[in-house]
């Protein structure tokens, strides 16, 4: 037997002389070799068998031998095209021989009924054990909108007055690094609120999704961390296939992102991708959609907003959950640099007036909050100072709050207003 590493070398070696004995047998004959013959297959398993018995020396001399024996004048691009067609041969057969036969289950109707409805990162939009796809336009918005997908879930903050479940993440980030400080610092700063340490961490180079040994070491970091999402942004930088439209390429990609979705039970995968330009629909082969739980696109609005939709006919998808369609989003300067937020047509005019106190973002009072919203006093007999009191303390209670206590007594900071 071969060393681990020496069989990948010796496949390799024995791709490229099939492929060259394929083309001098074109040559020779002048005939069209059908390599899906059983005597073409039966011949290949031959030379694999031996290739397999001999030492990675061996194979690189008999390679040596049979370049040397040839006529290499017009067999590059011969070369070539056999070498991917051998290429998707032996993914197709590694494929076949990973599928295991197993016994029809046969359930009954109770038990489907049973079983628990999705669970939810983000209510509605990411759902906890799977893989999804956000994508949009170049300048959308994209990094923003996941960076605040990221920092709801690590600090249990609601997704624009959607619950979230509160979590670990893990980024990888493979565009715009340098940024991200500022980007995090603009977020916390908006917000008011921080991760706790080590809720979020992030990696910043070596991830390459279609290397075994890049693989190997990003699964080792998450046995040790056991994020709950993972982030990959972007998937064109992270996935390092040729071509995005080809079907093997991409689901060999999305095994892989499977694969680290069930490094824990619950956790979901988040590919940040791109669309095509002009039609808006997600770019490359169709078996990102068909092989993502969730597609999210993020499209343009009105104006310079932009919304996100999981609906069908905007190429979005949602397997166990009805689609949706969040309008509203923008991208505001803040801190050096930019944060997410979101318009309120037709919000509660308390909401609007308690807004527009804490749009310095400073801290302020329940009195100050209170006379913004037009009650000088608090009059328990005013019918509606008593439903702005009834309004206040859903604001500041744990499981609906949208203002927490700041560091002076009796203040309060805005975490966050949404529909």
């Amino acid at each position: 037997m071969t060393e681990p590493d020496e069989e990948v070398e010796a496949l390799n070696v024995d791709i490229h002389r099939r492929a060259l004995e394929w083309a001098a047998s074109q040559r020779a004959s002048g005939k069209k070799v059908d390599y899906t013959s059983p005597e073409w297959t039966a011949s290949a398993m031959a030379t694999q068998e031996e290739v397999e018995a001999a030492t990675t020396e061996e194979n690189l001399e008999k390679l040596r031998e049979d370049v040397a024996a040839l006529d290499a004048a017009d067999l590059e691009g011969a070369i070539k095209a056999q070498v991917k067609k051998l290429y998707v041969l032996e993914e197709a057969k590694r494929r076949h021989e990973g599928v295991k036969e197993e016994a029809i289950l046969l359930v009954p109707e109770s038990d489907v009924l049973d079983r628990p409805a999705p669970k939810w990162w983000i209510e509605g939009l990411i759902q906890k054990g799977t893989v999804a796809v956000f994508a949009g336009e170049a300048g959308i918005g994209k990094t923003f909108t996941s960076i605040h997908f990221s920092r709801c879930v690590a600090t249990g903050l609601p997704f624009f007055h959607r619950q979230v479940s509160k979590g670990t993440v893990l980024y990888v980030v493979a565009e715009g690094a340098s940024a991200f400080g500022n980007r995090i610092r603009a977020w916390d700063s908006y917000h008011h609120i921080t991760p706790a340490s080590g809720a979020i961490n992030y990696v910043e180079a070596g991830v390459n999704l279609s290397d075994p040994a890049s693989l190997k070491a990003l699964e080792a970091v998450l046995d040790d961390l056991q994020p709950d999402l993972i982030i990959l942004d972007t998937f064109s930088q992270l996935a390092a296939i040729d071509n995005e439209n080809d079907a093997a390429q991409v689901a060999k990609v999305f095994r892989v992102a499977k694969q680290l979705r069930d490094h824990k039970d619950g956790s979901t995968v988040i590919l940040v991708h791109h669309v095509n330009k002009g039609a808006g629909g997600v770019r490359g082969s169709s078996v990102i959609r068909s092989n993502a739980d969730t597609v999210i696109v993020a499209k343009s609005g009105k104006g310079e907003d932009f919304y996100l939709t999981t609906e069908i006919g905007q190429d979005g998808k949602q397997k166990d959950g009805a689609p949706l369609k969040l309008e509203g989003f923008h991208l505001i300067d803040h801190n050096g640099s930019a944060v997410v937020t979101m318009s309120e047509p037709d919000a509660d005019p308390d909401l609007v007036s308690l807004r527009d106190l804490f749009s310095d973002r400073l801290t302020h009072t329940k009195a100050e909050a209170q006379r913004a919203a037009g009650h000088p006093k608090a009059d328990s007999r005013d019918k509606g100072y008593q439903a702005w009191n009834r309004k206040w303390r859903k604001w500041t209670a744990p499981d609906t709050a949208i203002l927490v206590p700041g560091d002076e007594k009796d203040t309060w900071a805005l975490l966050e207003l949404a529909r």
